[in-house]
This record gives C-alpha cells, structure tokens and sequence, in this order.
C-alpha cells in the first residue's frame, strides 16, 4: 500500500454503513479510511488512467487538502481521547 488517502478512490458502501457515513469531518475521505484500517480494512491499489487536470482542483491546491486531512486527523485523535478518558 502505497498512499491510501492520495488519488481516486472506491469504497465498498459496507464501509460506509459500518462507519455511520462517509465523512463526518469534511476530510476528503480520510476518517472513513482511517476507521476502515482501524477494523482491519486491507486497501487495494489498482491502475486508473486519467488526463491530467486542467482547471482548479476541487479542494483547493495541496496544502489546503493537507490541512484538512490533518485537521481530521485530529478530530479523530480527540475522539479517541475522549473515548479513553471520558
């Protein structure tokens, strides 16, 4: 596995279901993928072609994604604070 949170991506919708929803922290896909592994979720990369992008990206240009999937990050760290402390 090289970079699961990077490129396209497919997740099978039990996933989703076992994670209550895809995203609840606005991060692109990042908590549904961390849960996922957290289960013992194995990812898979298969070949994809594309073109490459001409106008913007649709979350912003790589340190603004960044911050986000950080920033989810987080959230799902002070859960699991909250989880072990209460």
């Amino acid at each position: 596995m090289h970079d699961i949170l990077c490129g396209m991506k497919g997740y099978d919708l039990q996933l989703v279901a076992e994670n209550g929803g895809f995203d609840h922290t606005d991060s692109i896909g990042t908590e549904l993928a961390i849960n996922s592994l957290r289960r013992g979720t194995t990812f898979r990369q298969l070949p994809v072609r594309g073109t490459r992008r001409q106008d913007a990206p649709r979350f912003d240009r790589r340190l603004r994604a960044n911050m986000r999937i950080f920033a989810a990050l987080g959230q799902i760290v002070r859960a699991d604070i909250r989880g072990i402390f209460g």
